[in-house]
């Protein structure tokens, strides 16, 4: 029980890294792959977020074993990272190419732009984009307060 209250924030930064994980596929997919066998820009970023859930789960899980300052800091650090960028990319704000278009022109992670695509009618990267700043929100503080702390 003890190890419930000293380690609040590394549990729930944990659920939101596992809510974030399975938006993309499991709560609130994004578009299935097209006829020709093709996938949207949707698809690849919620890989983006489900990768970047995965690995704040993972830190997460690691920063409730390790009592090393320094360490926890590193680890909240990129949780923060990840969190920002699942919503800076798939909104474009940084682009990365995942191939060449049809015409010729880069293709970028994001989402689709037709309102009837399923990643706009479930409303994928605007739950993905508050989870991942809330993440970084989170994790901000708390790296804030780990150095700040006294040590006993």
């Amino acid at each position: 029980m003890k190890i419930l209250k000293s380690k609040t924030v590394n549990i729930l930064v944990l659920f939101l890294g596992l809510v974030l994980a399975l938006t993309p596929f499991v709560i609130a997919p994004v578009c299935p792959p097209m006829s020709n066998g093709m996938r949207m820009s949707c698809y690849y970023s919620g890989l983006l977020a489900t990768g970047a859930g995965i690995g704040i789960i993972i830190t997460s899980i690691i920063s409730i074993f390790v009592k090393n300052k320094v360490i926890n800091v590193i680890l909240y650090i990129v949780n923060v990272v990840a969190g920002l960028s699942v919503h800076l990319i798939p909104n474009r704000i940084i682009k990365i190419s995942i191939g060449m278009g049809i015409d010729g022109n880069p293709r970028f992670m994001g989402y689709c732009m037709k309102d009837s695509m399923e990643c706009i009618k479930h409303n994928t990267f605007t739950i993905v984009s508050i989870l991942g700043i809330a993440i970084s929100i989170v994790s901000s503080i708390y790296i804030v307060y780990v150095l700040i702390k006294k040590d006993k």
